[in-house]
């Protein structure tokens, strides 16, 4: 064989095997079992497993009833938002396990409404809920409209899932006492991604809350919102939402430790507080305008990291006193906050006298660290300083 015919063929070998591997296999059918419920009323207990439901109605879960869904994909069908929608009645139970998945039947279709009620009870673990609507929860949602996921009950549970790319709210939890969200991620919904109200022994742990207020057309559209509510938030990445990453508002003790908040418009916004809960530990970096925005209320700061922020930390008191503690050498667990590396590093537009000790600055003399501040009346006493990052 010639040798020019001889790497002619290797060429055409080559070519149809290259051609062969790139050919995408056909696509394996799901074996699971497919349903459609015209609606659907559980007054018993009922299972689903493996399947896949078409629901053109509304489901209702009774008193004393019970709906297990496990690796199930339920499509729910609206022609109009909130057409229809799951509803878990007083004394009902729904329980979401192991890759189920709640959605809407296709990208044509409008969202669909979701209502744990006063007194019902469920859990969801391991699973996602999409493109959810409540729009009427007798007047209990702060807005009408953006209730999304909307929990009016106490003990649920949410636990390694994902709530998104609802028309409001992620999750509203109003009276949702002993409410808990872990391991979970809550992106991309048009408001809030998770709004808590009115609830106690709330925790909200190890979750990824990130770019939500999709729609600028909202009023909301932070990350996680506490108010009213006593709790804790730990160890969470709250980043890139539209407005705040983390605020909290009223008067009840809510305990922040751990988070890492970054890249939203204001990182952590406390206002009209007036408990004595912890904020600790926290990483608030990268956020556009504020790191740490204090209005009304005066909390305590200890072993924090604000850097990168055009404000570390404003603080304004437009609607009372704002004295927040940012190190006292008198008092235990203040202090050893890493200030550096803002633009400015207190932003005090008060003439409240205000404790900053024993703080890193990168700075390290008063005149230094005053301009820093823009403390010009030299309200903030910042003697004495860390000479290392804490």
């Amino acid at each position: 064989m010639h040798k020019q015919s001889f790497l002619l063929l290797c060429l055409i070998f080559l070519i149809f095997m290259v051609w062969g591997c790139g050919t995408a296999p056909a696509p394996t059918p799901d074996p699971r079992e497919v349903l459609s419920w015209n609606g659907k009323i559980v007054t018993t207990t009922e299972s689903f497993a493996s399947k896949i439901i078409y629901c053109t109605g509304n489901i209702s879960i009774e008193n004393g009833a019970t709906l297990t869904l496990t690796y199930v994909t339920l499509y729910m069908s609206c022609e109009s938002h909130g057409q229809h929608g799951i509803f878990i009645n007083p004394g009902g139970t729904l329980n979401i396990k192991t890759n189920s998945i709640i959605t809407r039947s296709a990208t044509t279709e409008k969202n669909y409404a979701f209502w744990y009620k006063s007194g019902s009870s469920g859990e969801v673990t391991s699973s996602t809920v999409l493109y959810t609507y409540t729009p009427s929860t007798d007047s209990k949602a702060l807005v009408t409209g953006e209730a999304g996921m909307f929990i009016e009950t106490g003990g649920l549970t949410i636990t390694n899932s994902t709530v998104s790319n609802s028309t409001g709210n992620g999750i509203e939890v109003y009276r949702g006492h002993g409410f808990s969200a872990s391991g979970s991620t809550f992106s991309s919904n048009s408001g809030n991604g998770i709004l808590i109200r009115n609830s106690n022994g709330v925790r909200i742990y190890n979750c990824t809350i990130s770019s939500n207020g999709t729609n600028a057309g909202l009023t909301d559209g932070s990350g996680l919102v506490v108010m009213t509510s006593q709790g804790t938030v730990d160890s969470n990445t709250i980043s890139s939402n539209r407005l705040i990453g983390l605020y909290v508002t009223g008067t009840k003790e809510v305990d922040v430790y751990r988070n890492t908040i970054s890249s939203n418009n204001v990182g952590l916004k406390i206002f009209n507080y007036s408990s004595t809960g912890s904020f600790e530990y926290n990483s608030i970096t990268n956020n556009t305008t504020h790191g740490i925005h204090v209005n009304n209320t005066s909390p305590i700061f200890y072993y924090n990291t604000v850097t990168g922020n055009s404000k570390g930390v404003y603080i304004q008191n437009n609607y009372g006193t704002t004295i927040p503690n940012f190190g006292d050498t008198t008092i235990s667990r203040t202090g050893y906050n890493n200030l550096s590396s803002n633009t400015y590093g207190i932003y005090n537009s008060t003439t409240q006298s205000l404790k900053a000790e024993n703080n890193y600055w990168a700075l390290f003399s008063v005149g230094a660290i005053q301009n820093y501040n823009q403390d010009w009346s030299n309200y903030i006493d910042p003697y004495p300083w860390l000479i290392s990052a804490p």
